[in-house]
């Protein structure tokens, strides 16, 4: 099932001046089982939610002609969300998410005008932020790998991964992690102070690396 988000324009706005924001609230439904979400977009932020019934909503607001373009499809289990602006633009075209998956559901995501909020998902995640934070609560046992180059990672798991890395080139990293397993940690900064505050044993069966080059770096005990 492929979907493009064209449709109308909200009552009132088809007259519209050129100058003047116009917005469009879209919840378009997912056909077909979700195992796996996979998001590209360079128009806003996503929240990315475990629910029964998966979906998408849109938050749609352009002006003039850089009206976003939204596509999703379902593929083999692959729910994947794509946001496109026209040339040149820029503030004028915005696409907020709220995609809603089966708990169990991995992601992929690649941002490049927004921040990334995960919450419940416990399959793999792959988070890639250029504008924003990324932040993820009641992850595990999936790995996870979280990146943001223009704000804070802040990573909370309900279970303990094998394989976590998060980075920051513009903000803090912290992660909390269930008290109980071993952990081998990396916690390395450029920038601020560093806090392990869970036993770090060489070799052990679940790895986190944690690295910024501009803020403080904590692995602690989950709350």
């Amino acid at each position: 099932m492929t979907a493009v988000v064209a449709g109308l324009l909200l009552a009132g706005c088809g007259g519209a001046a050129a100058g003047q924001e116009q917005q469009q609230a879209v919840n378009e439904p997912v056909e077909g089982t979700v195992t796996r979400v996979e998001v590209d977009s360079d128009a806003g932020a996503l929240r990315l939610v475990a629910g029964e019934k998966a979906s998408v909503e849109q938050d749609l607001r352009w002006t003039g002609d850089a009206r976003p373009q939204v596509e999703q499809k379902v593929d083999g289990g692959v729910l994947r969300v794509t946001v496109r602006c026209p040339d040149q633009g820029g503030d004028r075209c915005q696409a907020g998410l709220v995609v809603t998956a089966p708990a169990s559901s991995s992601a992929l995501v690649d941002l490049r005008a927004g921040g990334i909020e995960v919450q419940g998902l416990t399959g793999a995640l792959d988070l890639t932020s250029s504008a924003g934070e990324v932040s993820a609560t009641g992850a595990g046992p999936g790995d996870v790998r979280a990146r943001s180059s223009a704000g804070a990672v802040e990573l909370t798991f309900a279970a303990a991964a094998a394989d976590v890395t998060a980075e920051s080139s513009a903000g803090g990293v912290e992660i909390r992690v269930p008290v109980g397993p071993a952990y081998e940690v990396t916690a390395e900064t450029s920038a601020g102070s560093t806090e392990v505050g869970v036993p770090d044993q060489p070799g052990a069966d679940h790895r986190i690396t944690a690295k910024s080059s501009a803020g403080g770096v904590s692995v602690l005990p989950a709350r």
